[in-house]
């Protein structure tokens, strides 16, 4: 059985190949370039947090029990974070590392990760460096190549990736400013595009192809958040706590917190484990 996809991009990826493939059969990607030329937002946020935490000496832990807004207590559970590898691993999960021990039976998370062991394979690479080729090997790999296969394939769509060249991939890590994000990422390629486009045409900020999740699981789509993320049937699935689940429900929807896309990872799950164990099986 295929495994399950917790992106809530993948719909939105599903939509548009849908439509695409109305006018053709065969169409060429990006993908690989955020990871290849520094492009999304977490980059600038992981190199903003490692400066503020050597030029502002403050008790950031203590900071992170105070009663904050959304944006400003992930801003700080951040900036707790003293080690690199925490910071991007923080930066790159949906549910958090600290989360993890009540989330999910000890047993089950015993030694280190996919993620941990590529970072740790890259000892002596500079930070952000790190970042991006524990991406590539991670969240690319793992995510988007399978999210965009699977939406595209679904309708017939062939996708290439050209980015994703393995002779270009070696040529581009060669070049010492590859990583470099003066005013953004991809800045390399921003100027190559300049050669053939208008720079207005893309000198816009980033968009992705994200849901607002978080507001239908508080309007439309709570029964089904509530049916799949319920603490009843988590028990008998066996494999996650439902305690730190129904915490994140309630605070999601109180609006106190967004966890949508944590809960959407949940919701997607079960739904995949119904379709191929049934609602009733035990898996653990």
């Amino acid at each position: 059985a295929p495994e399950p996809i917790g992106d809530d991009s993948f719909l939105p990826t599903y939509l548009i190949s849908r439509a695409t493939r109305k006018h053709v059969t065969v169409v060429l990607s990006g993908d690989g370039g955020d990871e290849l030329f520094a492009g999304y937002d977490k980059y600038r946020h992981f190199i903003a947090a490692r400066r503020m935490r050597r030029w502002l000496r403050m008790p950031w832990n203590l900071l992170r029990s105070m009663p904050l807004g959304d944006r400003f207590k992930k801003s700080v559970e951040a900036l707790a974070l003293s080690e690199a590898e925490e910071l991007a691993r923080w930066l790159s999960a949906l549910w958090k590392p600290s989360d993890l021990p009540a989330l999910i039976p000890p047993a089950q998370t015993s030694g280190p990760d996919f993620f941990q062991q590529r970072w740790r394979a890259r000892r002596g690479f500079p930070e952000l460096e790190r970042c991006l080729l524990t991406d590539m090997e991670t969240y690319l790999e793992g995510d988007i190549l399978p999210k965009v296969d699977r939406a595209c394939m679904a309708v017939g769509l062939e996708v290439r990736s050209p980015l994703l060249d393995h002779q270009l991939v070696e040529e581009t890590l060669r070049w010492a400013c590859h990583a470099e994000i003066p005013g953004g990422g991809k800045a390399i390629l921003k100027e190559l595009l300049a050669r053939h486009i208008p720079r207005r045409l893309f000198q816009r900020p980033k968009r992705g192809f994200g849901m607002p999740i978080q507001k239908w699981f508080r309007g439309a789509l709570r029964p089904v958040l509530e049916k799949y993320a319920g603490a009843e049937r988590l028990r008998r699935r066996g494999l996650i706590n439902p305690l730190p689940v129904e915490s994140a429900m309630r605070q999601h929807l109180s609006g106190k917190r967004n966890f949508g896309r944590k809960l959407f990872a949940i919701v997607a799950f079960e739904v995949w484990a119904d379709g191929f164990f049934g609602e009733h099986t035990t898996l653990a």
